[in-house]
């Protein structure tokens, strides 16, 4: 908004966008923060986690969406290709932590090498999104056995199916 993103990791972006935002009508918002290289990611998600901790005027951010780097090259749109990664447990944890906790939202290619453990490993602790991916039914339908911890983003909408904490698709409990 207003020629800023949460990856310019300053007072003046945040301060922007959330005067954006409030002037249209939304009082709070989960922000994205796209794939770049680390040293950008983790100066973005200390900034925006620092943000958080206080009130401010305009719009309120909630939380982050981590946008990257999880994702398919081949799928990644206008996301930095050489900045993404397979999905990796600790840097999700590295940010998460620079963040103060703020990260809500993971988004993720679930057919990435390390995609199922990660996702196994994490879903109590945030909403994993499906994204930017060229997953096959199997994997796809992976993806969606896990709706009460995961969410599904395609087509932009949400998916939220209840599965009463039992994985129809792969016979586990959650």
């Amino acid at each position: 908004a207003m020629g800023f993103d949460l990856s310019d990791a300053c007072s003046e972006a945040y301060e922007a966008i959330g005067s954006y935002l409030i002037r249209h009508g939304v009082t709070s918002y989960i922000g994205a923060i796209d794939s770049f290289e680390d040293e950008i990611l983790s100066e973005a998600y200390a900034a925006a986690g620092d943000w958080m901790k206080e009130e401010r005027p305009g719009a309120r951010m909630l939380g982050l969406n981590m946008r990257g780097p999880f994702l398919n090259p081949a799928q990644a749109a206008y996301h930095n290709k050489e900045a993404l990664k397979l999905p990796d447990i600790e840097l999700y944890r590295k940010y998460q932590a620079l963040s103060g906790g703020g990260i809500r939202i993971v988004n993720i290619s679930p057919e990435l090498e390390g995609a199922q453990k990660f996702v196994l490993a994490l879903c109590d602790e945030v909403i994993i999104a499906m994204s930017n991916t060229a997953a096959d039914f199997d994997t796809a339908r992976w993806g969606y056995a896990f709706p009460q911890h995961a969410g599904v983003f395609l087509n932009g909408s949400w998916s939220d199916r209840r599965l009463n904490g039992y994985c129809k698709f792969c016979d586990a409990a959650l």
